[in-house]
């Protein structure tokens, strides 16, 4: 999965959804492909771990009239599983890159959904043959517009959708609608989404869904519901028939804590919910709640990465992310920087790297197994927004006075 971190969130999580204002994304140039960024690696065969920049795009930013006065935001990003899309949400319209940066298109114009604020989200399949953007009219209402393909125009229109997940190995997705109802719909043919899409209806407590989550083996469906202010489930998602009971913390009170977003770990055998209070409790997809929770920073799941599916890289408190084993939930290791919060971006178990991305402006590398700082990068800005590719390979990131820039990350040699 591939996920971003917006660096205004590092003063206060979740109140920055601000109309960003960056524009003028009709004269891109690519300034450099393959060259040495300050602070980063000669191609010498005995280098060090290091960060190179690889690709740069011009960007001319610009105030919006509705921002405070001086004030502009970097671009929000979305890159595909398969690491062949980028897509990049500015003032001026919703655009998609290849990974070199060189070739763009404009999936929207800015005047069809207004300010970027009511472009609510993107999300990619993870096929990345299919994209869906979720805008809000200037009435008001909600609609998913699709991508088949990188085709230049829309393919089809999912009416009342307030959030969408793709199926993956399906031409098929989860709609989340106003009335708080999960339907399933196929994508097969265009325009006759309304006469495939059907209801989930495994069990009554599946009303009133707020938040959802799809398995990636497509099997199963996380929801959190209205019924029950800490209630949410895991369902069939063929059959609809219900699996799982999640069950939130209580405060000493005995009030139940509200549950805020659900996610399932990448080999679909764990769900884990974050909680009003910021603790993440991770569940086994039989129902059983693995215990204590871990404290978080974190106002969204999207802040917390999997490694394989027995590891979760979490931001805790002052600037530390903390590795802990879903099964027993002990930690593993914590990483720690001079900064007030970060943010793990990508968790690779393999080569053993976690990359985190610092409210300093710095991006980091680290060893999992000793803790090490392997390198880092200062990206000379802390207003900017950055996606990590799973294999941390690759890390772009945007900001109004840089733009759009592409870095790959060295493991160096022993």
């Amino acid at each position: 999965m591939w996920r971003q971190f917006t660096s205004r969130e590092s003063t206060s999580a979740g109140q920055w959804d601000r109309a960003m204002n960056t524009t003028a994304w009709d004269s891109v140039a690519v300034l450099g492909v393959v060259f040495a960024a300050i602070g980063g690696c000669s191609e010498a065969p005995d280098r060090d771990p290091c960060f190179t920049l690889v690709a740069e795009t011009a960007v001319t930013a610009a105030q919006d009239p509705g921002s405070p006065a001086g004030h502009v935001e970097a671009p929000k990003l979305w890159i595909s599983a398969d690491a062949a899309k980028l897509v990049v949400l500015t003032n001026d319209g919703l655009l998609l890159f290849d990974p070199s940066l060189r070739n763009r298109r404009r999936l929207l114009d800015a005047s069809q959904y207004g300010t970027r604020r009511n472009l609510r989200s993107v999300v990619i399949h993870p096929a990345g043959n299919w994209l869906a953007a979720i805008v809000r009219s200037q009435e008001g209402e909600q609609k998913a517009l699709l991508w088949k393909d990188s085709n230049e125009e829309p393919y089809d229109v999912l009416a009342d959708a307030l959030a969408l997940h793709f199926i993956p190995n399906k031409d098929a997705c989860f709609m989340l609608d106003s009335s708080g109802l999960i339907h399933r719909s196929e994508l097969s043919q265009p325009h006759t989404v309304a006469i495939s899409r059907g209801h989930l209806t495994g069990s009554a407590a599946m009303e009133s869904v707020f938040a959802f989550a799809v398995s990636e083996d497509g099997a199963a469906v996380a929801a959190l519901t209205g019924t029950g202010s800490n209630a949410g489930g895991v369902w069939d998602a063929t059959s609809g028939a219900p699996r799982v009971r999640l069950e939130g913390p209580s405060a000493v009170s005995g009030a139940p804590i509200p549950l805020l977003d659900v996610a399932f770990s990448p080999d679909s055998k764990r769900v884990v919910v974050l909680s009003e209070d910021l603790r993440a409790w991770v569940f086994s997809i039989h129902g059983s709640r693995l215990s204590p929770a871990i404290q978080t920073d974190a106002g969204s799941l999207e802040l917390c990465v999997w490694g394989k599916g027995d590891k979760l890289a979490v931001p805790v408190h002052r600037g530390q992310v903390q590795l802990v084993a879903t099964r027993t939930m002990k930690s593993l290791a914590k990483f720690h920087a001079e900064c007030d919060r970060q943010w793990a971006i990508a968790l690779n178990e393999e080569s053993g790297v976690l990359l985190t991305a610092g409210s300093d402006g710095v991006l980091r590398a680290w060893n999992i197994y000793t803790g090490l700082l392997l390198a880092q990068q200062d990206l000379a800005t802390r207003e900017f927004t950055v996606a990590a590719t799973r294999d941390c390979s690759r890390v772009y990131t945007a900001d109004p006075k840089h733009g759009l820039r592409a870095w790959a990350y060295h493991a160096g040699t022993q």
